[in-house]
């Protein structure tokens, strides 16, 4: 390609005049809970109590939860973490374990916390307008704090939170374009936790029309009202956070805040979810793969929805659970109930639930099924390993598809995007790269037809840099800069195939890039710091690595850098302080190793 130019958007499904409901229109605005009490004073009440009604919050300081005193302090492998509770402020502290001179500890001011609390809460911080993940959070069913599922406080502990994963805790934010974690303020214009509007739509328009006495007949189409969609439309709108998947894909030219109940979900997003042919059991993946494999959703010809047992509105009390549930059942199984014997029966309290739905055994793993949501007849037993492999042309993720809707071609771009992706978040190895050979042909072709599309340059960068093709990488991301200069993920790529190819010049003015636009990464302080130290200028690398303490004064990769810059200009006894302070905040002997090799690589003396 010569001079690239976005492709013309593709058209907006929110303009389709085909669709009744008049609020999925771009124009009609959000407005908020409290805007809907008035007139559903009753079901405002019990929304409240629903875990989607406290998916978040951010008035900590009134959370209740959690347990915040007395003031609590712990050990994890190298680490102390503190929990701080002040009337106006809710902090965690990261530091050493044992006292290491000169070494501050981390600590995470928390604006925002996120989940019901049912099975726990994370926290997220927010700082120049870039949102930030605590290493800790809260486990609800131990009644204990700990680290933060996924982290690794050897890793650094500072995780950018994204625009998806935001979308299916909070109502409503604002994503910068190109950003990886930055968004408009207020972070939260209306209201922390999911509301009205997400099953809805945005109230605007029915707010006015009914606060005016407007008249209407028959369906009120200023709101969306689900029950009047069709069954498919109605689980969308349950699809948009609970078909979670693996890879989740936005179509080209869409973005999942686009999204509006009443239209189809995966018009804006594809989700790529596990391959049935590399899955031992589905007891792993989420609500919806479990349910449309059941034999109650086939038998019901697509009839049975999320919302057949669930109410969105409310949950039942722990002791109505069992029976609400069971009389769910009972609406269909009325003719034909339960075949156990009575006294079988009555040892579960007469509960479907407690043998068909079985509680499974990852119920602290965020984004699975907590219940088994197969249906069994009869509580299945433990599924050995997958006695055969998968057949050799098959891949780990497919796109998924809404039971009887016919194929998108467009979605083989999403799949390659997807597996593109998958494959920079696995270690270097076979596996990767059998994803990134799968990728790359397939978004050369979609790249051929619509070549102004920076998310499949992007990805394209992603899969020819896991297989080393790195000029090829290279070139692909600056094919991406072209659509948009100050495209985050699109600089991160080009500053790693620019570090490869020694283009010091072009990765630098990249990281200096990343750096203008979210100076609080750490990370990208890092990163600046690694191209300077392959320049060997090692007063700038040590100006770097200060930096990024400076934020987190705890990070073991920028110790060990800022030994490296000692060492190279003569500084012994400093280099060896900040090599140990950097091995004893590895959590693995392999990090330790690994860390102790890299050093005695990039300060052994130059062959003559």
């Amino acid at each position: 390609p010569g001079n690239l130019q976005p492709d013309p958007p593709p058209p907006d499904p929110r303009l389709d005049p085909a669709v009744r409901f008049r609020n999925i229109r771009p124009e009609v605005q959000y407005v908020g809970d409290k805007a809907c009490q008035d007139c559903h004073a009753d079901v405002s009440q019990t929304y409240q109590h629903h875990p989607m009604g406290r998916s978040a919050t951010d008035r900590l300081s009134h959370a209740t939860v959690e347990r915040w005193e007395p003031p609590r302090t712990w050990t994890r492998g190298p680490y102390r973490l503190s929990i701080l509770a002040q009337p106006s402020q809710r902090s965690h502290v990261v530091q050493p374990a044992e006292d290491l001179a000169g070494i501050a500890p981390y600590s995470v001011r928390l604006d925002v916390a996120i989940g019901s609390g049912t099975r726990g809460r994370s926290y997220l911080t927010f700082e120049h307008s870039a949102l930030w993940q605590s290493p800790i959070s809260w486990f609800s069913q131990e009644q204990r704090w700990d680290i933060s599922p996924g982290f690794d406080l050897g890793q650094g502990g500072r995780r950018p939170v994204h625009a998806d994963c935001l979308f299916c805790h909070v109502h409503h934010v604002e994503p910068i374009s190109g950003a990886i974690n930055r968004y408009r303020e207020p972070l939260l214009p209306l209201q922390a936790a999911i509301g009205c509007e997400r099953c809805h739509g945005p109230g605007q328009l029915h707010v006015q029309e009914r606060s005016s006495g407007l008249p209407w007949e028959g369906i009120d189409t200023s709101i969306v009202n689900p029950r009047h969609l069709p069954a498919s439309l109605q689980q969308d709108i349950c699809r948009q956070c609970h078909l979670q998947g693996q890879v989740r894909v936005p179509r080209r030219g869409r973005q999942p805040w686009e999204y509006r109940p009443g239209l189809p979900w995966n018009q804006f997003v594809t989700v790529c979810v596990r391959n049935p042919e590399w899955s031992r059991e589905l007891r792993s993946v989420g609500q919806f793969e479990q349910m449309e494999s059941s034999r109650c959703f086939q038998a019901s010809q697509g009839k049975l929805l999320c919302t057949t047992c669930h109410d969105p509105h409310a949950v039942p009390s722990p002791d109505e659970r069992e029976r609400f549930y069971r009389q769910r059942c009972l609406n269909c199984h009325a003719r034909q109930s339960c075949s156990a014997p009575l006294a079988e029966r009555h040892a579960q309290r007469d509960s479907c639930i407690t043998c068909h739905m079985p509680r499974l055994s990852s119920a602290n793993i965020a984004h699975t099924s907590i219940t088994d949501h197969r249906i069994p007849r009869r509580p299945p037993p433990a599924v050995p390993g997958r006695a055969e492999p998968p057949p050799p042309d098959s891949l780990p993720i497919i796109p998924y598809r809404p039971p009887r809707q016919p194929p998108d071609p467009e979605q083989e771009r999403d799949w390659a995007v997807a597996l593109a992706r998958l494959s920079v978040q696995l270690p270097p190895g076979l596996a990767a790269r059998s994803l990134a050979q799968a990728a790359a042909p397939r978004l050369e072709s979609a790249l051929s037809l619509h070549c102004g599309d920076i998310d499949g340059w992007i990805a394209l960068s992603e899969a020819r840099g896991t297989l080393g093709e790195m000029s090829q990488a290279w070139q692909a991301a600056e094919y991406a800069l072209q659509l948009q200069a100050d495209h985050e993920l699109a600089l991160r790529r080009l500053v790693d195939s620019a570090l490869a190819l020694r283009r010091w010049d072009r990765a630098e003015a990249a990281v200096e890039q990343l750096l203008k636009h979210n100076p609080s990464c750490v990370d990208y302080h890092l990163l600046r710091a690694a191209v300077r130290l392959a320049q060997k200028q090692w007063e700038l690398a040590e100006r770097n690595c200060q930096q990024a303490l400076a934020i987190h004064p705890c990070h073991p990769q920028a110790h060990l850098y800022l030994a490296v810059s000692y060492q190279q200009r003569g500084e012994t006894a400093a280099a060896r302080q900040h090599l140990q302070i950097a091995l004893q905040l590895c959590t693995t002997v392999d990090q330790r190793q690994h860390f102790r090799e890299w050093f005695r690589q990039q300060t052994r003396p130059a062959p003559p």
